[in-house]
């Protein structure tokens, strides 16, 4: 590397650019003032700084967008657990799915990069996780009802009644709505 950059420096010197004479550590210049002359470091650390404030509209934005969703996501969320404690496999079920398409909406909106870039990566795993195991669950349940004939009431009803208990004794689930609403919580008074 360090010839390569030889190399680059003297071609740069015979067009009449100024180059510094050997390869310059970022990291080592911004922290140590007496790597580079006093001069350069100040207009180096000008330079990061100002490109940092930059982006700091940026990041707001993106907070400003998930802020909402994220608190509608929470509320339903402490429901969802609710109905768990209180053993309710049908409004577990009702509020699992609430859940769900708020994070498919979410999605819908594209307002998953902006979970992805600024919610930590437990939660923005665990909202994923969350939805495709509910997807995974929905799949397997519409094919054993492809098998059931229409006219079989009580026999699609069964089948619901354990594709929603099903749901409620999924320890995944269950595991991963507990541990949400926390980080969410963590999240949200952080970025008031």
């Amino acid at each position: 590397m360090q010839r390569e950059f030889t190399k680059v420096a003297i071609s740069q010197r015979k067009l009449g650019k100024c180059i510094y004479d050997e390869i310059l550590d970022g990291d080592t210049i911004l922290s140590n003032q007496g790597y580079v002359e006093r001069k350069l470091h100040a207009i180096l650390t000008d330079l990061v700084e100002n490109a940092s404030k930059r982006r700091m509209p940026q990041k707001q934005a993106r907070v400003d967008r998930i802020r909402q969703p994220l608190r509608d996501l929470r509320a339903k969320l402490h429901l969802l657990m609710s109905d768990y404690n209180s053993n309710n496999y049908a409004r577990f079920f009702s509020y699992l799915k609430q859940v769900c398409k708020l994070i498919d909406e979410m999605h819908t909106y594209g307002l998953d990069i902006d979970i992805d870039e600024e919610l930590p990566t437990e939660a923005s795993i665990g909202l994923e996780r969350l939805r495709e195991k509910y997807e995974e669950s929905r799949k397997k349940y519409e094919q054993e009802l492809s098998k059931i004939k229409d006219d079989d009431v009580e026999g699609r009803n069964r089948l619901f009644d354990r594709y929603r208990t099903q749901l409620l004794n999924d320890e995944e689930i269950v595991r991963v709505a507990f541990d949400l609403p926390a980080e969410l919580e963590i999240w949200l008074r952080e970025h008031v």
